[in-house]
């Protein structure tokens, strides 16, 4: 049902009290954002509106915001440390850290953050990368180490923005969300006892629609558990992929790649970053830096062993002064756009994005060099307790 105010939202049938109740509690009114009621249109037939309905008629819902505990804030400020970090790092060599790269850039960034990955599988990461435009360094491609293999894993944010090359879509029906037993039914003919099962729907702008289901067993243990990932996010996320493929049947599309939530993924390692000058380590370097003798232990700072053999072959820009003010980091409009729609996408606006930043993108970057606009966004985030 339309109505002048908004589209009543209806509840699934088959859903237990409780699952009707976690939606209640996990929604707001879309019109005032006060609290939510069940109602009734007829037996049978139950819907979400304001508890105030019967007098105001507001009609749809809005997710609630839930701010990040302490924990979260305190875990995404130290991944962005190290992220910064490994970025200053590379950018001392002269490594694209935003846009296109090649394959051959590809390459030095994930074995200089990823060193023990095998050959075939940076050799993989790589291809992605130049395929599909993607870059290690905006978390769109990971390396990880499961038991005793490797497998390269593609971040969501990844699958969002090669998605989003194809037109413009969004998310309907409070969706990603697990499946009622109602809908498996009446799907799948079946009710699945032993995973959990998600859907996706998506419409265009145009107004075409698809959906996408997606499982995860439920006695696995969804990688990054131990940082909140859970069955159903993974499962969320195959469903996610599934309605992507069905909404842009035509769009390309890596096959055989694992797809998880970045946000629960391990940082980009610092471990042949010297953090004090920004320099990549190459193994004698890490070495002459972790090698103590007895004879002096109070020792200064390990020598540098220039153009070692087994550095990456990075192309080093002139070297700046030790006092020499950072250059002032400027942005170009695409730049300057994606944090605008970024901030748009969680209701912020682009004049609270910089005073987050303390007046100026520019000078944020500047003052953090080595830092790309995606960590400004996430910056804003943090400090407005956004979990996104």
């Amino acid at each position: 049902m339309t109505t002048a105010t908004g589209v009543r939202y209806y509840l699934p049938q088959g859903l237990s009290q409780k699952e009707k109740n976690r939606l209640r509690v996990q929604n707001r009114c879309k019109e005032c954002s006060e609290g939510l009621s069940g109602w009734m249109e007829k037996p049978g037939v139950f819907y979400l509106a304001c508890h105030r309905h019967d007098r105001n008629h507001h009609e749809g819902v809005a997710k609630q915001f839930t701010p990040p505990s302490e924990k979260e804030i305190l875990m995404r400020r130290e991944t962005m440390d190290e992220n910064i970090q490994a970025h200053r790092a590379l950018a001392v060599k002269g490594v694209p850290l935003t846009g296109l790269i090649n394959q051959e850039q590809a390459t030095a960034i994930l074995k200089t953050i990823w060193k023990d990955a095998p050959d075939t599988e940076v050799y993989k990461a790589a291809m992605l990368c130049k395929d599909f435009g993607l870059h290690p360094l905006m978390k769109h491609v990971f390396l990880i180490k499961f038991k005793d293999s490797w497998v390269t894993v593609l971040g969501i944010g990844a699958t969002r923005l090669m998605m989003s090359r194809q037109g413009t879509f969004s998310y309907i029906d409070d969706t990603p969300r697990v499946m009622s037993k109602d809908e498996q039914e009446r799907i799948f003919g079946k009710v699945d006892e032993h995973k959990i099962v998600a859907i996706t729907k998506l419409r265009t702008k145009d107004g075409l629609e698809a959906q996408g289901y997606g499982k995860w067993a439920k006695t696995a243990t969804a990688y990054g558990a131990d940082k909140g990932n859970s069955g159903e996010n993974m499962a969320f996320i195959r469903s996610e992929r599934n309605a992507f493929g069905r909404l842009f049947p035509d769009a390309k599309l890596p096959r055989d790649v694992e797809i998880m939530d970045e946000a629960y993924l391990p940082p980009v390692s610092v471990e042949r970053v010297n953090t004090e000058t920004g320099e990549i380590l190459g193994e004698q370097d890490e070495q002459a830096q972790n090698q103590g003798t007895s004879e002096a232990p109070e020792s200064t700072s390990p020598q540098k062993v220039a153009d070692a053999p087994s550095s990456p072959s990075f192309a080093v820009p002139p070297a700046q002064g030790r006092g020499a003010p950072p250059p002032f980091v400027t942005i170009s409009k695409e730049d300057h756009d994606y944090f605008v729609s970024e901030l748009k996408r969680v209701n912020l606006t682009e004049e609270q994005g910089r005073k987050a930043l303390g007046g100026s993108v520019q000078v944020w970057l500047t003052k953090h060099q080595g830092t790309t606009i995606q960590d400004a966004v996430g910056e804003v985030k943090v400090l407005n307790g956004i979990k996104d």
